[in-house]
């Protein structure tokens, strides 16, 4: 797994597919970097840590579809969405 919390992205992740949790990524890492709340600072950066695994679980997505592997599709996607709820589970 490629980590993107400390790297710049790769041009494969401006795809639509994955636009959003790169936006949504980008903008976590700066409140991390800004915010002087603990208890926010530690759910930015879990929420970070969720969001940079989705960007990979997509990506891995999109060359899963391409090799035809749909059971993979599913199982990837279906990764990427638990990951972005239990970054939102962090504000409830």
């Amino acid at each position: 797994m490629v980590h993107y919390l400390t790297t710049s992205f790769p041009p494969s992740v401006q795809k639509p597919q994955t636009r959003h949790f790169v936006q949504s990524l980008t903008l976590l890492n700066s409140l991390v970097k800004t915010i002087t709340n603990p208890q926010l600072k530690q759910c930015y950066s879990s929420c970070a840590e969720s969001y940079d695994e989705a960007v990979g679980d997509t990506e891995n997505a999109q060359k899963d579809l391409a090799l035809g592997d749909f059971n993979a599709v599913n199982i990837v996607t279906s990764g990427a969405m638990t990951e972005i709820d239990d970054c939102h589970d962090k504000f409830t």
